[in-house]
């Protein structure tokens, strides 16, 4: 049996994304609304360019997962392992050229979640977790991982990350769980 680190390659999901994604970021471009009810649930241009290159890259190294994606829908949900992404989490936000949103990836086993990211190209933040550590890059520096005797938020769980020290760009971080 081979070991894929596929945290790596979440790692370049997520940058793929937001280099496909930045172009779009306050610049003039096309909105629809993708809701059937009276709500607005804008879709973009980069929301759809930035799913399609991932579902590229998803196929060209992992032919048998499926994938649920925002856009696109969904390919074979049964599959063991399933994708499941977000290009632009926040696409309100983005339209408006406000800085809060992100593209989400996560990855389940048999359905249950066993990687995530949340990754905001724009800002240079990333947030990732699997069910035994946490980590937090900023500006492609990594600033934190939580494991082995700490308790660990899982992915799912909402966690609370809070500097200790006031020296920028420091390692040292706790994390309370509710």
């Amino acid at each position: 049996m081979t070991v894929i680190d596929f945290s790596a390659f979440i790692g370049r999901l997520a940058t793929s994304s937001g280099e496909t994604i930045l172009p779009f970021f306050r610049t003039s471009l096309s909105v629809d609304n993708k809701s059937t009810g009276q709500e607005f649930d804008p879709v973009t241009e980069a929301d759809r360019a930035a799913e399609a290159m991932m579902r590229r890259l998803i196929k060209a190294n992992f032919p048998q997962h499926g994938i649920v994606g925002e856009e696109f829908g969904n390919e074979r949900e049964d599959a063991d392992y399933v994708w499941v992404l977000d290009p632009i989490d926040g696409t309100k936000s983005f339209i408006g050229g406000f800085p809060i949103w992100g593209t989400l990836i996560a990855l389940l086993h048999k359905g249950s979640p066993v990687f995530g990211m949340m990754h905001q190209p724009f800002i240079g933040e990333r947030f990732s977790g699997d069910n035994a550590s946490a980590a937090y890059v900023i500006h492609g520096l990594d600033l934190g991982e939580w494991s082995n005797g700490e308790p660990v938020p899982k992915v799912g769980e909402s966690f609370f990350v809070r500097k200790v020290d006031s020296k920028p760009w420091t390692r040292t971080f706790s994390v309370n769980t509710p």
